[in-house]
């Protein structure tokens, strides 16, 4: 409730405040990654593999997939034959279809819309797991 002007500004204002993770917890993650290279080593090599499984299996299928140099998450451009309906309506589906779960690229802009993003969250066994579902969904998609 209140005058429209300041409930627009206050709610830009906390877009910004409230948005990402609570600052000491960023801070603390800050300090652990500039202090020694072996505390993070490790979880660098999980995402890297499990990077690797993304890209080789999407790779193996047909999509125009290029390695990030760094990061949690794989970007890539849908499947040609879903380039016209979009990266909603592939997600949607992909959701509805096998419980495959990944960010469609609109939700970052609508430059992205034909794009996708595969978070690298969920163990490498897991990401092989998701693969397969993508692989028959697509199969019978092309039916």
């Amino acid at each position: 409730c209140g005058a429209a002007p300041v409930v627009r500004r206050v709610s830009h204002l906390k877009s910004y405040a409230d948005y990402g993770i609570f600052l000491p917890i960023q801070l603390a993650a800050a300090s652990a990654l500039g202090s020694k290279e072996d505390l993070v080593k490790s979880t660098v090599q999980h995402y890297s593999n499990r990077s690797k499984v993304i890209l080789h299996g999407l790779t193996r299928m047909g999509w125009e997939v290029e390695s990030p140099g760094a990061g949690a998450s794989v970007w890539t451009a849908l499947p040609a034959a879903w380039r016209d309906r979009g990266a909603m309506a592939f997600a949607e589906e992909l959701l509805r279809s096998c419980g495959v779960v990944i960010m469609p690229g609109n939700l970052f802009g609508e430059q992205h819309k034909t794009h996708v993003r595969f978070a690298l969250v969920a163990p490498e066994h897991t990401l092989q797991d998701v693969l397969v579902r993508i692989e028959r969904f697509l199969e019978i998609g092309r039916v």
